[in-house]
């Protein structure tokens, strides 16, 4: 990718002014004009998912796969609603092309044969539909079970689904041929590896039938888009172009103050249990914006991603509830004797304690 090139996209990125979807149309064109944006009809069985989709999740979990799938059929398949379908090469270098396969596989070993296994003819990571396709690709692969009782026997099969949605010509040709997609070159996301969050952010936006982004995901998102722009300010503008959740403000500040510095491990630890236990609940906008500081760190409370802190031996010091009970063990080992123990001056003269040995 030519340098000024490299430049022109970054400005568009970092451009205050323009709205999420502005961004995108804009980011299409540069690419477009400059041979790294193609069409291409891809069946599902050629695409795997971007690593970084849902910022890290990849996706929701496999039951939120059967079900977008199932609401699909229940609405209808259309070709119109997929329209704005991305996706990214997959590495032209071995090692990340590895790294990139290999994440799909992981994804699939987790969601205990609900999505389809990787099949080595893979060339593509979807940015968006990515539900859909892998739903498209499970279905098409025969493998596939399925917990949902509405898309009929335990087996996702094509037959089955035909037999339940006999109408629907659109589900039947997009499952085995597939449909219309915008191919971005590889050396794109070498040269602009913020590239696939900011097309996800966009994409995803205005999905009809995707579900609400979860608070861990937004908190995830913000994490992510602040690694790469060094502003929550600017994190929080590009996560609300994108979601409809009213209280990304609570859930910023949640992320800024107490999701443990510039890593946010506790964010990627929470994401990752709320993925394995397949939960979606929402907390609120009142406990989010509810969470405070223990009364013990008053005073010491500064924003985790503007300063870390260290914590010296020297600081350290007995709270004054104990001040005049904390004796060296040595010391304290001299005064028991082998007939008996010195009462503590908490036991009032060696009266009964409330628990009794």
């Amino acid at each position: 990718m030519e340098p000024s090139l490299q430049r022109a996209l970054e400005g568009v990125r970092d451009d205050e002014n323009l709205a999420i979807n502005l961004k995108l149309s804009k980011v299409c064109q540069l690419l477009s004009e400059n041979g790294l944006l193609y069409e291409q009809h891809l069946a599902p069985s050629c695409l795997t998912v971007h690593p970084q989709s849902r910022s890290g999740l990849m996706l929701n979990n496999a039951f939120d796969v059967h079900e977008k799938g199932l609401l699909a059929l229940k609405m209808g398949f259309q070709g119109s609603k997929v329209a704005e379908s991305f996706c990214f090469e997959l590495s032209s270098k071995k090692e990340e092309r590895d790294k990139q396969v290999g994440a799909m596989r992981a994804l699939v070993t987790a969601s205990e044969r609900k999505l389809a296994p990787v099949n080595g003819t893979e060339r593509f990571m979807s940015v968006s539909c990515s539900h859909i396709s892998q739903f498209l690709k499970a279905v098409g692969c025969g493998q596939c079970v399925t917990e949902n009782e509405e898309l009929g026997e335990s087996f996702l099969t094509v037959e089955t689904l035909e037999a339940q949605f006999p109408s629907d010509h659109h589900f039947q040709s997009m499952v085995r041929n597939g449909w219309q997609w915008h191919c971005i070159k590889s050396e794109v996301e070498e040269c602009c590896p913020w590239m696939p969050q900011l097309l996800q952010a966009a994409l995803n936006s205005g999905n009809e039938i995707s579900k609400q982004s979860t608070e861990m995901e937004i908190a995830l998102s913000l994490a992510y888009t602040y690694k790469t722009s060094a502003s929550m300010e600017n994190a929080c503008a590009v996560v609300k172009a994108a979601t409809s959740l009213g209280y990304v403000d609570a859930i910023s500040k949640w992320v800024r103050l107490y999701a443990g510095g510039d890593d946010f491990p506790l964010v990627h630890l929470l994401a990752s249990i709320q993925k394995l236990f397949n939960s979606s609940h929402f907390l609120g906008e009142e406990f989010m914006g509810s969470v405070k500081p223990s009364p013990s760190l008053a005073g010491h409370g500064k924003p985790a991603v503007e300063e870390k802190q260290e914590v010296k031996m020297d600081d350290v010091k007995p709270s004054t509830s104990m001040a005049g009970n904390v004796k060296p063990a040595v010391e304290e080992k001299e005064e028991m004797k082998m007939g008996g123990v010195k009462p503590s001056p908490n036991t009032d003269g060696g009266k009964k304690t409330s628990v009794d040995h």
